[in-house]
């Protein structure tokens, strides 16, 4: 966010495996600037599947474009010792 600039929320998109789950996710912070960090949590309704998923947050950036950063992470069944 930039000086004197403005930020919707309604217009972050968030998405895992290429679904968008932007309605099950939460904005935590203040959207006033100064605000150097808005936070989005996303907790799924069901455990994700064992394996590697897929994650992209879109949102508008400064200039007006949109900007998508896309990154992957993984489940794993480690049983306890």
């Amino acid at each position: 966010m930039r000086s004197g600039g403005t930020f919707n929320p309604s217009t972050v998109t968030l998405t895992v495996d290429g679904v968008d789950v932007t309605s099950q996710a939460r904005m935590l912070g203040t959207l006033t600037y100064p605000q150097s960090r808005v936070s989005l949590v996303y907790l799924p309704s069901t455990p994700l599947a064992t394996g590697t998923h897929w994650t992209a947050i879109a949102y508008p950036a400064a200039n007006g474009r949109r900007t998508t950063f896309r990154w992957t992470f993984a489940v794993a069944d480690i049983p306890c010792p």
